[in-house]
């Protein structure tokens, strides 16, 4: 039988496994090593990265296949299995890294009681012709905070915040009214109220890969909340806690409009943008100006309306100065940058009413477009009406999928008319 050896890590620890009789000296072909990057663990119903790490210690290349992991409690393996396909070769003496975000069910917790959970897996990998099935396997501790939370509410925000926190976020009323009013002013944009009117909470959270993510409970990592207490507590406001509102004021109607990732992004900070413009103008953030831009020395404070100009008004010079690029490249800012002209030029008014249009259309029981081509159809076409124009030049101008008749059968479905 030929000698194959397996490598796993348990926290980071590599743990060999012998198939078979080999000599101490002999390196198998291919070694997998995976880590949990949280060792203090995953929140239950939370996120957590981890790294699966891929060596090739043979004279030739391999070829690497896919990976697949699952839980598992006490050795006994949980049903429902993902991953991901390879398909690379893997030259000799090399390594392939796999970064993922994983996500830690509350009944896995549920059923682990007093037991860890465990990720496990195998790298399916081609060697000379045979298969390699190399397992993985890593703890994931259940993490929780070292001490309870504490509610504290305004009108239509709150924070749930470790106990200790208080003591030192002496501008609790304050940020909580600013909260408010970027509340009020995302409704106002949008026509949308969120989770049927229920308060948005800002809940701190164990350490997770993000720095927030929203939901009617905005989760915040656990690393980042003294910091932020200290800007609130300097006058600043907190860019991370608006771009997190502007998500939760795309339920119901994101799916409308919303085509990729940066997209979705670019619509939390688009409503960032109205908010910090239209809530008092003694608030203040800091930030850096656009890239390409130098920030004189490091990141300055500014007005909301000097983050809209500075920054989210002078993206996307890359991305026009090469035509190889396609619309699928352009990150959140090229975005925000190209519909912050159009809200320069037409005001926010227009997308007052662009945003209302949705609220229409679902109300109407219409079904939103299924691709991205469709929904930057409808954009435009809706746009147009707003507008009384023909956007569909500059919509092109930025490679965008859009044509004169795409948007004119977008505009027919969708019962769009000037």
């Amino acid at each position: 039988m030929k000698t194959r050896l397996f490598t796993i890590a348990f926290l980071g620890l590599s743990l060999v496994l012998l198939a078979g009789k080999t000599s101490a000296q002999q390196m198998p072909s291919v070694t997998v090593d995976a880590v949990n990057l949280i060792r203090s663990g995953w929140m239950a119903g939370g996120y957590g990265n981890y790294r699966i790490t891929i060596k090739n210690n043979a004279d030739h290349p391999v070829t690497l296949v896919k990976w697949t992991a699952h839980w598992e409690i006490n050795g006994t393996a949980l049903p429902g299995e993902w991953g991901g396909d390879l398909h690379k070769t893997l030259a000799a003496d090399a390594t392939e890294t796999v970064e993922q975000i994983g996500y830690l069910p509350k009944d896995v917790v549920a059923k682990a009681g007093a037991a860890t959970p465990y990720m496990a897996g195998t790298v399916e990998v081609l060697d000379n012709g045979q298969t390699l099935q190399l397992p993985f396997r890593f703890a994931v501790p259940a993490a929780t905070l070292p001490e309870p939370l504490v509610l504290a509410t305004c009108r239509y925000v709150g924070c749930r915040l470790m106990k200790s926190r208080y003591k030192d976020f002496t501008s609790l009323h304050r940020a909580l009214s600013w909260m408010d009013d970027c509340y009020v002013a995302m409704r106002d944009l949008t026509g949308n109220t969120p989770y049927k009117g229920r308060r948005i909470i800002y809940t701190e959270s164990p350490a997770n890969p993000y720095w927030a993510y929203a939901g009617e409970s905005i989760t915040l990592n656990t690393n980042y909340v003294g910091s932020t207490i200290q800007d609130f507590n300097k006058g600043l406001i907190s860019f991370g806690w608006v771009h997190e509102m502007g998500h939760d004021f795309d339920d119901g109607i994101g799916q409308w409009y919303i085509w990729n990732g940066p997209s979705a992004e670019f619509w939390a900070n688009f409503k960032l943008s109205y908010a910090l413009t239209h809530i008092p103008s003694y608030i203040r953030i800091k930030w850096d100006y656009a890239r390409g831009y130098p920030t004189p020395g490091g990141r300055v404070v500014m007005t909301g309306e000097d983050l809209l100009l500075k920054f989210f008004g002078l993206w996307g010079d890359e991305y026009l100065a090469d035509p190889s690029r396609k619309w699928q490249s352009m990150s959140s800012d090229d975005i925000h940058t190209f519909f912050q002209r159009l809200q320069i030029v037409y005001g926010w008014d227009v997308f007052k009413q662009f945003f209302r249009t949705y609220q229409r259309l679902k109300a109407e029981n219409m079904k939103p477009p299924s691709t991205p081509e469709e929904k930057l159809s409808l954009i435009a076409a809706i746009l147009n009406a707003l507008t009384k124009g023909n956007l569909v030049p500059l919509f092109q101008r930025w490679r965008f999928p859009v044509t004169e008749d795409s948007v004119k059968a977008m505009a027919t479905q969708y019962h769009i008319s000037a």
